[in-house]
């Protein structure tokens, strides 16, 4: 199992969603640019974005749970070709 840690974090808002992020602290008023962890959507929004990265994917090794990826295989051999092949998708969308 792959805990995707600040997936939440990887994915931009649009301009025009920032608004609903905001906070308030003594030093000012700040929003986020990325997705937050706890916004009502952001489970959701994530699910979509796995779901785009490894659509063709799921249900042959690979399933996701909000932010866990869990990679399944016959064999030692094959988990191996599985596992690099799921990273070197977060890799490659600039994943940390």
């Amino acid at each position: 199992m792959l805990d995707l840690n600040s997936a939440y974090y990887q994915i931009p808002l649009a301009a025009n969603s920032r608004g609903v992020t905001a906070f308030c602290t003594p030093f000012g008023l700040y929003e986020f640019n990325k997705l937050p962890m706890g916004i009502s959507v952001g489970s959701q929004a994530l699910s979509r974005v796995v779901d785009e990265l490894y659509a063709d994917l799921k249900g042959r090794y690979v399933f996701n749970l909000l932010d866990e990826l869990v990679v399944y295989s016959s064999s030692p051999e094959e988990h191996v070709t599985h596992v690099r092949e799921v990273l070197s998708r977060l890799r490659d969308q600039g994943s940390p």
